[in-house]
């Protein structure tokens, strides 16, 4: 980046839009977290993490990949998983290829609870995202948060010993785990839902 591109500020009409961004997912990401926790006491970044698995080869995913799948720190999905684990919805094993890395999978405990939580969620997710829109306004949308996404997809190219840094942050700041209450992670949804076989069947998002 030049020192010119560098020194950019954004003009006041770019900081509105920005902002409206800003609050836009945060409040639909805290409304469909609160109706999650009301009605189903899980979490949205519960619900994540059993989309993940519910959608991987074996509905099982190694810990790392789950916590860069939920965009949480490696520390603030062990957690989570402690505390899921704890309810039964997932199993911990070591991995069969390494004997090092540890492997979470969904129980199912986990897909039922999956399975009437969706329900919750999704009619959520209708109600204050997509009755919003018109058809119009929707597939330009999702390419514009597609384009945004891809923009910072720089997970590989993290530098080390940024997650430790990112972990004390959010320690001392008072923040959840390595993602806001509420985060879904990104603007559009997943590629599977599970059916009634318990299969996963394309085409039918779980909607995070």
């Amino acid at each position: 980046m030049s020192d010119t591109e560098s020194a950019r500020r954004p003009t006041r009409t770019e900081l509105a839009v920005w902002r409206s961004f800003l609050q836009a997912h945060a409040r639909i990401t805290r409304q469909l977290e609160a109706e999650l926790v009301a009605e189903q006491d899980l979490s949205l970044v519960a619900y994540d993490v059993l989309v993940q698995l519910a959608e991987a080869p074996g509905r099982r995913l190694r810990m790392t990949e789950l916590a860069a799948a939920v965009l949480l720190s490696r520390s603030g999905v062990t957690r989570l998983v402690n505390r899921m684990e704890r309810a039964g919805m997932v199993s911990r094993s070591p991995a069969a290829s390494d004997g090092r890395g540890v492997v979470a999978s969904l129980t199912p405990t986990g897909l039922d609870r999956l399975r009437v939580a969706a329900r919750t969620h999704l009619d959520g997710v209708v109600r204050h995202f997509v009755d919003v829109l018109d058809e119009v306004e929707l597939g330009p949308f999702g390419r514009i948060c597609q384009r945004l996404a891809q923009a910072v997809s720089t997970l590989d190219e993290e530098p080390a010993g940024l997650d430790d840094r990112m972990e004390r942050a959010q320690v001392a700041s008072g923040s959840n785990g390595g993602r806001s209450p509420g985060d879904s992670g990104g603007c559009g949804g997943v590629d599977g839902v599970v059916n009634d076989e318990g299969g996963v069947a394309a085409g039918n998002p779980f909607g995070l």
